[in-house]
């Protein structure tokens, strides 16, 4: 929760000092150096979108395929 909360003072923090607002362009902001899978989402992807999580990117971290197996495969296989 911590790193939500500090995420969200921070984004405010460059909102007061540059002029961007929640619904800034990440373009905007980084140019042709943001890029998702789709290249539509990346042109319409705004900050607020990122830090709502809904850029319609899946997960990628493989976090549910960690109940498929029991603490003691999960050491081997890492």
């Amino acid at each position: 929760m911590v790193g939500e909360n500090l995420r969200g003072v921070s984004f405010r923090c460059l909102f007061s000092t540059h002029s961007l607002s929640w619904d800034t362009s990440v373009r905007d902001v980084m140019g042709e150096d943001f890029y998702l899978s789709g290249g539509h989402r990346s042109n319409i992807t705004s900050l607020r979108d990122l830090v709502a999580h809904r850029t319609g990117v899946p997960r990628h971290d493989m976090v549910s395929l960690l109940d498929q197996w029991s603490r003691e495969e999960l050491i081997e296989l890492s």
